[in-house]
């Protein structure tokens, strides 16, 4: 990653700066795992899904990105097993 703006967490970092925010996130998304994202949000975040709803709290959230996750695991298995 190209930022050094982070605190250092047992499982990912987190950025302390504005400038490290995207690599973090991006850190948090590659990791395809639910959990793993949701540390990225506070527990009443609010977050706007593809159709442009909001979506506030860790259960929404953990709905909403387990189904985003899994589908890019999945292009990405079909991606691999078409080579």
């Amino acid at each position: 990653m190209i930022g050094q703006n982070f605190v250092e967490s047992s499982v990912f970092s987190l950025s302390k700066t504005p400038e490290g925010i995207v690599d973090s996130f991006l850190a948090h998304m590659n990791s395809f795992n639910t959990e793993t994202m949701l540390r990225f949000y506070e527990e009443d975040a609010i977050f706007i899904n593809d159709n442009g709803e909001p979506r506030r709290g860790n259960w929404r959230l953990r709905k909403n990105w387990t189904a985003s996750l899994n589908s890019v695991c999945q292009s990405k298995l079909q991606q691999k097993m078409s080579m």
